[in-house]
């Protein structure tokens, strides 16, 4: 049987509309639903049901610094959120968008004794509704 399987190479990060330039890597937010226990002393096994409230959770993201890095810098200064999208590189370009405060950047050590790119490690905190469309 042939595989359904896509690289996830070639994921594309944009803020508002436009691609974040020279992403390294997603570190992609869970998706997740909190779950209310209803267990009682009829139940044989224990009982959940939905609490109703979604969640994208905090996730990281690896950018090679350049001068286009100046929006997520002045994204964490206002502490204002703003629409992001992951765009997959699967055939359906499926998409999760969002709406997100940057709560952290670092740049990545630089070392003498060991050259590397210039980076920055981003944390991003999703807030509000989120949506997946395949």
């Amino acid at each position: 049987m042939t595989t359904l399987a896509e690289s996830n190479y070639g994921v594309v990060l944009q803020r508002v509309a436009t691609p974040i330039a020279e992403v390294i890597s997603i570190g992609m937010p869970e998706l997740k639903q909190d779950a209310v226990e209803v267990t009682n002393h009829d139940s044989d096994y224990r009982e959940y049901i939905s609490g109703g409230l979604f969640e994208a959770g905090e996730f990281n993201v690896g950018i090679n610094y350049n001068v286009a890095c100046s929006g997520v810098f002045n994204d964490l200064i206002s502490g204002s959120p703003v629409a992001y999208k992951i765009v997959f590189a699967n055939a359906a370009a499926s998409e999760l968008a969002f709406t997100a405060i940057v709560t952290g950047v670092k740049f990545v050590e630089a070392d003498a004794k060991s050259p590397d790119a210039l980076a920055l490690d981003v944390t991003f905190r999703p807030t509000g509704s989120f949506s997946f469309t395949d």
